[in-house]
């Protein structure tokens, strides 16, 4: 990745802090013997030998970097492509010459990249065309920042950050600060926790050829350096997410960025500057100073942080609840309620369940709606997020993924497209989205389930009901929840 890297920890023990500091750089070591393209025997690059057309077995790192990178090109329409290595590798050689690419070299490489020309198969790879190359430039810096983090966070090192080439993701605050301190050039001090801030631009990576000004960020659809002088910072759930972003917006400039952000990652912002001075900061992008807690605009906040204002105990699942008396239901809830205070809390911010006790649900009912929420489980834990009073987003320790509607047995999305879970006692990200029947999950931004139709548990017979609350499901299993957000059509911004 040609760039260093740097952590901060906050703990009580520095060898602890040290060990746990030296086993997150091996992991970015690690993440860089697979993806960079500076190291002829990376992994990455090994593929790209490869003859064309065949599945190459690859590694779960490799997997897993190239299924994000691959989604997020999706997203971006192919502002962000990590097929760009072709390109990369002329314009490479014209920032040392001093010479554009000639149009038959252009047209070579273009023939060699595109996102589409990639095909996952179960722990394979295979690269459709002769001549592609893999670039991770554009993901890769976020993606180890990532990893590097989630094992200071298994290792008890939540209070952390992690650099690697100007992109930042950073754990829970210092002690008594409201978040990590974070200068954007051209904007001010924004405070960050538990989210990834990345920037890209050509303010030291450039080249002028015959009076133009080149940036070192290419263009997927011209192969040539970028010539619209733009900053940018992205605001994210994850690094890897952060990292992706902030390139394809460079390439689709101010006046594409939010419709590209909303499109691609609805918890994301992004602060963009030119060379005028022209300034844009997308929905969302903190102010300076803004508290990192604070829900994205025109959402909700569902847990306030403090105590359990908006909750109940499981009084009856929604079948039952709507057959129940008045009299009935209010002597239910009464002793749910008792319940619910014994064993749920809020502490420092976030909601904590004991592992005892019943499950916890909203005092009102949601029809469709979109929830982003943080969680965490220990070892061996098993938990799940019910929609509408139904069951439900899968969440647990377990090989085979959380995110998915485990519940289902006809319809499918009862296995996640992909495994993204972080290590159990680290923090995960959930987007969920409900709409009518259908059903979207992104977990720690990969997309686990896509639109599909939510069986009813209850009565399969039936569709899911039309509303019902938001259930956080006990299942014997300490929970950790935090920054539970909730956005309904009728209160979105235009």
């Amino acid at each position: 990745m040609g760039s260093e890297a740097r952590i901060v920890v906050f703990a009580d023990d520095e060898a602890a802090a040290a060990r746990a500091a030296a086993q997150a750089f091996d992991r970015v070591a690690h993440i860089e013997s697979v993806l960079t393209d500076y190291r002829p025997d990376s992994e990455a690059m090994r593929l790209g030998a490869r003859p064309a057309g065949r599945a190459v077995p690859v590694s779960d790192d490799l997997a897993q970097a190239l299924s994000r990178a691959l989604d997020m090109a999706a997203r971006t329409d192919g502002r962000f492509d990590p097929t760009v290595g072709p390109f990369v590798r002329l314009w490479r050689h014209a920032r040392s010459s001093g010479r554009l690419p000639g149009a038959g070299e252009l047209e070579a490489a273009r023939r060699a990249v595109g996102h589409r020309l990639v095909t996952l198969g179960p722990g394979t790879a295979t690269l459709a065309r002769g001549g592609m190359a893999l670039d991770f430039g554009g993901i890769g810096k976020g993606w180890a920042c990532d990893q590097a983090l989630d094992v200071l966070e298994s290792l008890g090192m939540t209070r952390a950050l992690v650099e690697i080439g100007g992109d930042l993701v950073v754990g829970d605050p210092p002690p008594g600060a409201d978040g990590w301190r974070v200068d954007v050039e051209g904007y001010g001090v924004v405070l960050v926790a538990n989210q990834a801030i990345c920037t890209s631009g050509d303010a030291e990576r450039f080249v002028e050829i015959d009076g133009v000004r080149y940036s070192h960020i290419v263009d997927p659809a011209t192969g040539l350096g970028l010539t619209g002088r733009v900053s940018v910072t992205t605001v994210a759930p994850d690094g890897w997410i952060a990292d992706a972003l902030a390139s394809a917006l460079s390439v689709a400039g101010p006046a594409g960025a939010a419709a590209l952000l909303e499109r691609a990652e609805p918890a994301a912002s992004a602060f963009l500057r030119d060379a005028a001075g022209r300034e844009l900061a997308t929905e969302g992008f903190p102010p300076p100073g803004a508290d990192p807690d604070a829900p994205p605009r025109g959402w909700t906040t569902l847990f306030n942080g403090r105590d359990l204002d908006g909750w109940q105990g499981l009084a009856a699942n929604v079948r039952v609840r709507d057959d129940l008396s008045d009299a009935e239901l209010a002597s239910r809830r009464a002793a749910a309620d008792a319940r619910m205070r014994a064993h749920w809390s809020a502490r420092d911010g976030v909601l904590v369940f004991d592992g005892g006790g019943d499950s916890l649900v909203t005092r009102r009912d949601f029809a469709d709606f979109e929830l982003l929420l943080d969680w965490k489980i220990a070892e061996g834990g098993d938990s799940g997020v019910y929609l509408r009073g139904v069951p439900q987003v899968q969440i647990w320790d377990n090989p085979e993924g959380s995110g998915a509607l485990w519940n289902n047995r006809v319809n499918g999305g009862n296995v996640p497209l992909e495994v993204a879970d972080h290590p159990p006692g680290t923090w995960n990200r959930f987007w969920i989205r409900m709409d009518g029947r259908r059903v979207w999950v992104r977990l720690n931004g990969a997309l686990v389930v896509d639109g599909v139709e939510l069986e009813n548990y209850w009565d399969r017979s039936e569709p899911v009901p039309a509303s019902g609350p938001i259930e956080l499901q006990a299942h014997g299993s300490a929970l950790w929840f935090r920054r539970v957000f909730v956005l309904e059509p009728d209160s979105a911004v235009d």
